[in-house]
This record gives C-alpha cells, structure tokens and sequence, in this order.
C-alpha cells in the first residue's frame, strides 16, 4: 500500500474506531497524553471527541463523550493498533483494533455484505470474541509509537503485548484475544 493511499485511508479512523454514529469532532489523532504504559517511552495519542446533541431551541450543540485513542505500533512498523478508552481517573477500555501491512497469511472468507477492505484489521471488544472487520480505513500511519519487544499496554480490561513473534491482544476478564505476526494470526 502506498503512502498515498495510508494517508487517504486513515482520514477516517478516528471516527470508525470510536463507533460514534452521530457527528464527530476530532481535535486530532496525534495529540500527546502524560500516560505512560509499562515499557513505553513515548507520548501516547490521544483524540477527544463530541457528538452533536439539539437544544430546546432545536439548534446543536456539541456535547463531549470523553473517549481517547491510544496509538501503538509493532517495533517494525508492519501492525498499528488504537485502544478507544473512556477518559477520566478509571480508564475503561471500549476497543482495540489492530491493522497489518504486509502479510503472509491469507483472512477467512470475506463476508457477503462487506463493501469495503477486508482481512487487513481485527477488532477486539470487552466481553466479545476477536474478529475480522470490514473497513475502508487503517490504522497503519496513524503515528502509533513503537512499543517494544516486551512492552506491554494494559487500559482497563484491554491487554496488549509486543514480542518477536508478533502483537497479541486479550480481554483480561473473558480471556478473548487475539495474535498477529506478518506469518500468522491466532483468536482465541
């Protein structure tokens, strides 16, 4: 993929990630945050956002929903993963998406209705299996950091790994999950 079409497709991630179905401000992608996780030296982005909600006086307003996007990337660069979270003292994660470049590895069949790109990303939610997503967008070029090898990021029940043998995802409650490497890519 070149870096025409990374920048062009990345135009929407911000939005897709947080699922926010009503208008979306975003106050940018590449924000930096004082969070820290364990092993990771660099600012974390961060992107707020707000949807739009109607007045008495039926004009909109924009109201704040608190959700942050924290960016990371395998030490390579090949795979690029945001956690949405909820902002505030208690972080609670929503997601974790992570795209790869380059692979080896065929995805599962592309589902009838999907539209868009398909096998490039999977989603991890709370409580929900890992998957394939069908988007039009990336995550790769989003200016996720590098975290390294033995870095890990832990936002509420949202876990995620870097090691030699790829990225790896899990949701610390139901134990779904998911790995990814330029060779293979494992749910469980």
């Amino acid at each position: 993929m070149n870096d025409a079409n990374r920048s062009t497709r990345h135009a929407g991630i911000c939005a897709a990630v947080a699922g926010v179905v009503t208008v979306t401000v975003l106050a940018g992608c590449n924000g930096s945050s004082d969070w820290r996780p364990e092993g990771f030296a660099a600012s974390v982005g961060q992107t707020r956002t707000a949807v739009a909600t109607q007045t008495l006086d039926k004009s909109l307003k924009l109201a704040p929903v608190g959700i942050e996007f924290t960016h990371f990337a395998s030490p390579t660069g090949n795979i690029e993963c945001v956690i949405t979270s909820s902002d505030g003292t208690d972080a609670v994660a929503r997601s974790v998406r992570c795209d790869i470049d380059e692979r080896d590895w065929s995805p599962p069949p592309e589902p009838a209705d999907c539209e868009l790109d398909y096998g490039h990303a999977v989603v991890l939610g709370p409580g929900a299996p890992a998957e394939f997503l069908c988007a039009g967008d990336t995550t790769i070029g989003s200016g996720g950091e590098p975290l390294p090898y033995g870095g890990t990021i832990t936002i509420g029940l949202i876990r995620c790994e870097s090691a030699p043998s790829g990225v790896s995802c899990r949701d610390i409650a139901s134990g779904n999950g998911f790995s990814m490497s330029r060779q293979e890519y494992r749910f469980f």
